[in-house]
């Protein structure tokens, strides 16, 4: 069937004209589709992440990241000894010292480090282990 010049004017008019609902229908859907998808995501990997906040002398452990050769161990994470926190740094780190009171070196990213759960709660200040001059030098680099 032959349509003429008209008709098919017409009808392409038409679908102009519902070209911007349709673009606005796809519009909503899709974005629909990403913030489900978005919420899916965080509910189906809720328990894999942890936001501690840890203020100064909080007692914390470190997960050590060392590779093990052996292809028998365990497979468990493993953490240094307890650490009590010194300086949280802008970049999201932690400055940690030793329970003697010695400043460790190293900054830890958040992720390597979890609350100490002593059986006993106790919170001490961190000039009981750390000196302030200590703590003066130790700035965001």
């Amino acid at each position: 069937m032959k349509l003429s010049d008209a008709e098919l004017l017409a009808n392409r008019a038409i679908q102009l004209e519902r070209r911007e609902e349709d673009l606005a229908r796809i519009h909503k859907r899709v974005l629909a589709h990403r913030y489900k998808s978005i919420t899916d995501f965080e509910r189906g990997r809720k328990n894999n992440y942890h936001y501690y906040n840890f203020a100064p002398s909080e007692f914390v452990m470190v997960l050590s990241k060392k590779i093990k050769p052996d292809v028998r161990r365990k497979c468990r994470p493993r953490y240094f000894n307890p650490l009590v926190v010194a300086k949280w740094l802008r970049s999201g780190a932690y400055r940690l010292a030793e329970v003697n009171g010695a400043l460790l070196k190293l900054d830890f990213a958040a992720f390597r480090v979890i609350r100490y759960r002593a059986c006993l709660k106790k919170v001490v200040e961190v000039t009981e282990y750390v000196d302030e001059a200590d703590l003066a030098g130790t700035e965001d680099d």
